[in-house]
Parts: C-alpha cells; sequence; structure tokens
C-alpha cells in the first residue's frame, strides 16, 4: 500500500471528517491512486467509476439493443414493475453521477469532500440494491 496515499488521505480525513481510510479503501479501491496530489478528487473518481461501472450494468435492461440476444434476454427477465423500480434506481445512480460531473466543473474542495462523504453513506444501500438486480 502506498504509504504516501495514506498519509495524505489521514489529513483530508482529519480536514473533511472523511471515513476511516481502510472502510472506503475495501469499497473503492482508493490504494491504487499512484499520485497523493487532487487526491480528494481522485477520490470522487474512483467513486464515479464504481457508479458508472452500475449503470453500464442497468441500462441494456432498460433499454436493450435489438440486435444483442443478451440484452433481449436479459430485460425479458424483469416484469414492467420491476424496470420501473430499476428504472428509478438508474435515475439515483444518475442523479450521482451528474452531481460529480458538477464538482468537476466547480473544482471545490468542500463540495468533493461533501460528496464523498454523502456518496458514502448511501453506498451500502446502493449496493444491496445493485447486487439485487444484477443477481436477477
Amino acid at each position: 500500500m502506498n504509504e504516501e496515499i495514506v498519509k495524505a488521505y489521514e489529513a483530508l480525513r482529519k480536514k473533511h471528517s472523511l471515513p476511516d481510510f481502510n472502510t472506503i479503501n475495501s469499497e473503492f479501491e482508493i490504494s491504487t491512486i499512484e499520485n497523493p496530489d487532487f487526491l480528494l478528487r481522485e477520490i470522487k473518481n474512483k467513486i464515479g467509476e464504481k457508479i458508472d461501472f452500475i449503470t453500464s450494468i442497468l441500462l441494456p435492461v432498460l433499454q436493450p439493443d435489438a440486435n444483442s440476444f443478451n440484452d433481449l434476454h436479459e430485460c425479458g427477465v424483469f416484469s414492467e414493475e420491476e424496470k420501473r423500480g430499476l428504472l428509478a434506481f438508474y435515475s439515483r445512480l444518475m442523479t450521482i453521477h451528474r452531481d460529480s460531473l458538477m464538482i468537476s466543473i466547480l473544482n471545490d474542495d468542500k463540495l468533493t469532500a461533501d460528496f464523498v462523504n454523502e456518496t458514502f453513506k448511501k453506498w451500502p444501500e446502493l449496493k444491496k440494491q445493485a447486487a439485487g438486480y444484477v443477481k436477477r
């Protein structure tokens, strides 16, 4: 593990009341960040990557490619009611994604730290819901 990252994170954690390093690292693999410059932004980006990954899995169910047998099959597994729930979940994830983009544009450390904290609090529920859809 990169001790420089851990040390830089600890300073950010104290300044912005961020989650414990090991806890956030186990979810978003922040120890793979190589350079501590702009560490807070990089953590936001790691969270964004995870959100993007989940939305990329869900999108073919919501909008299947007519030429993809896999998409059509997986789409057919869900009832219309389940698809509405899936769409609401997808919208929630996209809101988080758009918030991340806005923060990137504004380039503000306090907003970035707030985003990391807020999303991390929501993460257990989001992860559980995503796993349920993926399992289905």
